[in-house]
Parts: structure tokens; sequence; C-alpha cells
């Protein structure tokens, strides 16, 4: 082994399926904002991103402090009442990983609270080291980067499993292998214009390329 090696996870379409959830929660908020609401298209771009910058652009009455904490607070209530659920096979994945030596890390623009609860629930909270939501950072590069100082990694020894073409960018922004997952909402093309190499199709082949990058024990 090289050293210290982690893998990070973006959360939404890459460890849940939370689209289910998270859609009508945000329109939600939206009605009772007055903003009306949004379809799958602009739901994606949204949070092809970070969701905290593309909200207020997309509707501009939420750069006012106190419409945008009403609307938080609305929005995060609605999210907790449903739990999205894990894709097949990461349970298996992230057990596989964690007990092959390798450090897990989430790096995410989703709240928190909402990530270690559909974790928990999943049973696979405790496989995690770390949960960068949006409280965390800025922006995904920063979550990155701050994973490296938490954990004592180098970026060579690290990879970031991702569904957009915005987490394959950061990934690469911060020195770091990327691979793109093709059961998320962006396809092959779209990932692969953003300067993804690896593609993987099912958990398993996620679990191949970590120790095929980043070698195993």
């Amino acid at each position: 082994m090289k050293g210290r090696r982690a893998v990070l996870f973006d959360f939404g379409g890459t460890l849940a399926d939370t689209e289910g959830v998270v859609l009508p929660a945000l329109n939600s908020a939206l009605r009772k904002s007055g903003l009306g609401e949004i379809g799958e298209g602009e739901f994606l771009s949204l949070f092809s991103g970070p969701f905290h910058e593309n909200l207020p652009k997309r509707f501009p009455e939420l750069r006012d402090q106190k419409r945008l904490s009403d609307f938080s607070i609305d929005f995060n209530g609605a999210k907790m009442g449903a739990v999205p659920s894990l894709f097949p096979g990461i349970a298996g994945l992230l057990g596989g990983l964690s007990e092959s030596g390798f450090s897990l890390y989430v790096v995410s623009a989703a709240n928190e609270e909402f990530i270690k609860k559909t974790l928990s629930e999943g049973g696979v909270l405790d496989r995690f080291q770390g949960i960068l939501g949006v409280e965390s950072g800025k922006s995904k590069l920063e979550k990155i980067r701050k994973v490296f100082a938490l954990g004592g990694f180098l970026p060579e020894n690290c990879a970031y499993v991702g569904d957009t073409s915005g987490d394959i960018l950061d990934a690469k922004s911060a020195g770091i292998s990327q691979i793109a997952v093709l059961w998320g909402y962006y396809d092959r093309e779209e990932l692969g214009g953003a300067g993804a190499k690896h593609f993987a199709e099912t958990a398993e082949e996620v679990a191949l390329l970590c120790g095929s990058i980043l070698g195993r024990d």
C-alpha cells in the first residue's frame, strides 16, 4: 500500500436515490414561498454545482435572508419526512472498501442531517469517517481539500465517486482520481465531456476501480 487511502462519495445520485424525496420537498418549500414549482430538468440543474449558489440565481427572491431562512426550514423539514433508498449494491460496496482499509467520506452539497439519517437507515453510517455536507464549506472542492487535512491523505491516494460533471471537475481540480457512476442522474457522454476516464455501471465495478486505481492491501 502506498499510504493511507480514502474514497470520497457524492451523496444524491451516487449513494442514494434522492430525487423522489428531494424534488417533492423542494417544490413544497417553493410553493410555501410563493415561487411555484420546478420539473426534473430544472431540479437537476440546481444540483449540478453548489445548490446554495444556484438556488438564489434561479429564484432571486431568496436573496432576501429572511425568505431564504424560512425556505430552508420548510425544505429541510419536508426532506426529513422521508428517507431515500440506497442504490443497489451500495451497502456491500461500503462494507468491502472499509474492510479493505479504505477510509470513507461523503462530500456533498446536501444537508448533513439528511445524509446521516439516510445512511443510518441504510445501516452504513458507521462505515464513514466523515460526512461533509452543505454545512462544512462552500464548495465540494474546498470540502475535498478539508478531507486531506482531516485524514492526512495525499491526493494521489484518494478517489472521488460521483455522478455529475461538477463532481468530476471538482475532483480533477483537487488532483484526485475520479470514478463516474452511470446509475445516477447524468450519462456517460456528459461525464466523459467533463474529463471522466473511469466509469462504473455497478457498485461492484466501483470496488474494482478503487482497488486498481488506489491499490490493495
